[in-house]
């Protein structure tokens, strides 16, 4: 009785062997099985094989009965027809039928089990074992999904994909049909086939037994923008501008495409590596190219005394305001008619009656007093710097039905001069300033440096 030869070795220590190539010595194995038995079917062997030293060399097969020799025997049949463990002598041989795989039984441990050794099962991802079913001696036990192309590899105690992919060919739709060398019957199962004119991807894979060419799913890229999905394509198309070459090789040695980018035209501009936030830039020699840190930025540039947006405050008073006989009376602004600009200008909550200058320099200075009616005596309205010194006045005497006094002037001042508005009045007796935004108001501008 003819005797089947194992290989003694295990996958990784054949220093990467081709898919085809492990196809070829398994092929041979699973033909004497064929002959011994009647049955055919793709093996692979199992790269976690571990032999334990037993000889399985030379095994005689002899049907499903066990071998009358001192060799351990070897059985075959369905997956649910496999002896328990404790059944069977150490070292015996289980041929899987209707899966197509090879058991061993072995000892680890001190526990007997069924030990997963070469083969690879075929059919529907959704018909896979589910990994609660199996053990740590399925560890290793390939199934090839049909439906989608992948082979996965049981590790116990759970499922990975793996990539079992044979030799790649190239060629155009019209000579993968042609059959001939390119006939899938003839080919190892992983063989797969790149078509060049419909950009479509095969793979040899058995159905109903037989080699057969099987579309790949056209797998999809994700595109992502600085870390962030933007998109999902199965191709991604490269333009070229007016500014930018795209160089493009494809690396047949690596999964990869090098894509280079380069700037064109006579001013590609080249920067430091470092430089001060809000800087200009400057040309750095006379090419065009180059551009340095100027060290210089735009407040450098502004006039002694400079700022750089419009600096006003505007108030009036919310009531109105008792002015004493023959008494000089500074003027309340508790309300401000916008937000100052700084704010510091003018605080509508503490010392109101300021107006404060916020840098040295020319200011223009506006007030506008209403009296309530009182013909009798002077009206005066003045200014005064600092709580001293009065800088512009003016005088009405015997005015009419509710005067109205304005007053202006531009004033030099230094960074937190401040300037109050002053009245008198000598009518007699108390005399109102009547309050509101178009009555009795007081405003600062300021006009620039010195």
């Amino acid at each position: 009785m003819p005797g089947i030869i194992f290989n003694p070795f295990r996958q990784k220590d054949l220093q990467e062997p081709s898919l085809s190539m492990l196809n070829e010595f398994w092929r041979k194995l699973a033909e004497q099985i064929n002959e011994l038995w009647g049955l055919a079917g793709p093996v692979l062997l199992n790269d976690d094989l571990d032999l334990q030293g037993h000889s399985i060399l030379n095994a005689s097969l002899a049907g499903a009965a066990a071998s009358s020799s001192s060799a351990a025997p070897s059985l075959y049949g369905p997956h649910s027809n496999r002896p328990d463990a404790s059944g069977v002598a150490e070292g015996t041989l289980y041929l899987e039928t209707d899966r197509t795989v090879l058991y061993q039984l072995q000892s680890v441990s001190s526990v007997r089990r069924w030990v997963y050794i070469a083969g690879i099962m075929q059919g529907l991802f959704s018909g896979r074992p589910l990994a609660s079913s199996l053990g740590p001696g399925d560890s290793g036990l390939l199934y090839h999904a049909s439906d989608n192309g992948q082979v996965y590899r049981f590790s116990y105690p759970a499922w990975s994909i793996i990539n079992l992919r044979g030799p790649m060919i190239e060629g155009t739709n019209a000579e993968r049909l042609a059959g001939g060398r390119y006939d899938a019957k003839n080919l190892a199962v992983g063989t797969e086939f790149f078509e060049t004119d419909t950009l479509a991807r095969y793979m040899v894979q058995v159905v109903a037994g037989v080699n057969t060419w099987v579309a790949e799913p056209a797998a999809d890229i994700d595109i992502l923008k600085a870390g962030a999905l933007i998109g999902t394509r199965r191709r991604v198309n490269y333009t070229e501008d007016g500014n930018v070459t795209l160089t493009m090789a494809d690396n047949p040695g690596q999964t990869r495409v090098d894509i280079g980018i380069k700037a064109t035209g006579a001013g590609d501009v080249i920067g430091p590596g470092s430089a001060t936030d809000s800087d200009f830039a400057g040309f750095d020699g006379t090419t065009g190219k180059l551009i340095k840190d100027s060290s210089s930025k735009a407040a450098d540039f502004a006039p002694a005394g400079y700022i750089p947006r419009a600096q006003v405050a505007r108030a009036h008073h919310s009531a109105n305001q008792s002015i004493p006989n023959v008494t000089y009376t500074t003027l309340d602004f508790d309300t401000n008619t916008f937000t100052p600009v700084p704010p510091t200008m003018h605080d509508p909550a503490t010392s109101n009656s300021k107006f404060v200058a916020p840098v040295a320099g020319k200011y223009l200075v506006k007030a506008s007093i209403s009296f309530e009616t009182n013909p009798t005596g002077d009206r005066r309205v003045g200014f005064r710097l600092n709580g001293a010194s009065g800088t512009t006045a003016v005088f009405q005497s015997s005015p009419a039905a509710e005067p109205t006094i304005q007053i202006s002037d531009i004033l030099s001042l230094a960074a937190n001069d401040y300037i109050e508005a002053r009245v008198f009045q000598s009518s007699g007796g108390t005399l109102l300033v009547v309050w509101g935004a178009t009555d009795t108001s007081m405003a600062m501008y300021f006009l620039g440096g010195n």
